[in-house]
């Protein structure tokens, strides 16, 4: 017997409902136990695949799941906008297929020039920006009072680092945080209401006005920055794609990492044992860090589209029909993970996960976003004696997000180290 109610089905749950995209385990381990491939008909209609083990097929199969989805979402995203909205996105950059919704030969030559930027000098130098942020801002954090550790710490960290690879101002860390919030948004559940969907609107063409202005820039006059050596190995990619793949790379350095460092935390302080062995044996937390991305995955959901007719699981899926391979759910999987809803730091398989991707769509960040979360880690380590939660607050809960499953806040004293 599961620990499910027993008397629930996969059809008692609504995929956009903000119960299930805030808490989605329960209807995940439904889909597993009884409609590994589910259809819904929610939104554009989706078929839902859960099991790790097709899951994988799905993206190891790009030909037939294709991530090019262009011709069911209008202007990125996978619900109709008002005559309001349209009007305020025809001053967008033009939809285009880039990175995490491309494919084939343009998905390669997206990610040659993504790479030709993350130079192994550029990483380094990222990575001293990483280390120097984390000292920066542990030293207003590490005083022995309660802080909102993701407000101040989980949502800084990753924003500023984002800047700086963007060649954006410090002082507009909350623009940056806004825009990249804006455009996770038009690809994620419907906005709850016109102002919403307005406010996102305008955020994304205020993003895209900005990149046009940058790239412009650094081809005037070339810095020694990311956005110059991406502008610099863009031969035969127009500036519609640049804004694009520039807002791609702000997708994946933000939400994701933003959530990544919260759940690190948030389980460390529900699993104190396991911390004390991380104060105790630093060796552990490259493996810690990928645990937790493996049971809370940052990413939840992707698109695919097929361009054939297919099957998965024995079940058939007709072609032009949108599947949303479930990260989440594959990461839970007992049949690879066993045990898989528990917090295991020794998990021996843990790098098994999908938790960004897998195949030739694997995250093009993810080793820097993996610096961001071990260099954190190891300076909270160093610079504190306990981690421990606030009396009287309330537990942490999580976003209702259909795209990224982190944190809303993470109250906790860091309590400075002996000296």
């Amino acid at each position: 017997m599961t620990t499910h109610d027993v008397e629930k089905s996969v059809d008692d749950f609504k995929m956009y409902d903000s119960g299930t995209m805030a808490e989605p385990n329960e209807f995940w381990t439904l889909l597993r136990e009884t409609a590994p491939v589910h259809r819904v008909d929610e939104g554009l209609g989706y078929t839902l695949v859960s099991r790790y083990a097709d899951v994988q097929d799905v993206l190891r199969d790009p030909d037939t799941f294709r991530n090019g989805v262009a011709r069911f979402f209008d202007k990125g995203s996978p619900h109709p906008d008002s005559p309001a909205v349209a009007a305020v996105m025809a001053d967008a950059a033009p939809y285009r297929e880039v990175l995490g919704f491309g494919d084939g030969e343009a998905h390669a030559r997206h990610r040659r020039m993504v790479r030709a930027g993350f130079t192994t000098r550029r990483v380094r130098q990222l990575e001293g920006f990483v280390s120097t942020v984390v000292d920066d801002l542990l030293d207003e954090l590490v005083t022995g009072e309660p802080v909102d550790f993701v407000k101040q710490f989980c949502k800084r960290l990753p924003i500023l680092l984002i800047g700086e690879i963007m060649g954006v101002e410090k002082e507009r860390e909350h623009d940056v945080y806004r825009w990249a919030t804006s455009l996770m948004a038009r690809a994620a559940a419907p906005p709850e209401t016109e102002d919403d969907a307005l406010r996102i609107a305008r955020d994304v063409v205020e993003f895209h006005q900005y990149v046009y202005k940058a790239v412009a820039d650094r081809r005037e006059s070339p810095r020694d920055d990311f956005l110059s050596e991406l502008v610099a190995n863009s031969e035969g990619i127009d500036e519609h794609e640049l804004a694009h793949v520039c807002a791609q790379l702000i997708l994946a350095g933000a939400d994701t990492t933003i959530a990544w460092l919260g759940s690190i935390f948030d389980l460390l302080l529900a699993h104190p044992d396991q911390l004390a062995e991380l104060y105790a044996d630093r060796s552990l937390i490259p493996n810690a860090m990928e645990e937790a991305l493996r049971l809370q995955s940052v990413i939840k959901t992707i698109y695919r589209a097929t361009s054939r007719d297919a099957e998965v699981a024995g079940q058939d899926i007709p072609a032009d029909s949108l599947v949303i391979p479930l990260l989440g759910s594959a990461n839970r999987d007992d049949a690879v993970f066993p045990d898989a809803a528990t917090f295991d730091i020794h998990r021996p398989n843990v790098r098994k996960h999908m938790a960004f991707g897998f195949g030739t769509h694997l995250c093009a960040g993810i080793e820097l976003a993996r610096a961001e979360a071990r260099i954190s880690l190891t300076k909270v380590l160093e610079r504190t004696s306990a981690l421990s939660r606030v009396e009287g607050e309330p537990l942490p809960k999580y976003v209702p997000d259909f795209t990224i499953r982190g944190i809303d806040r993470l109250p906790m004293i860091l309590h400075p180290a002996e000296r």
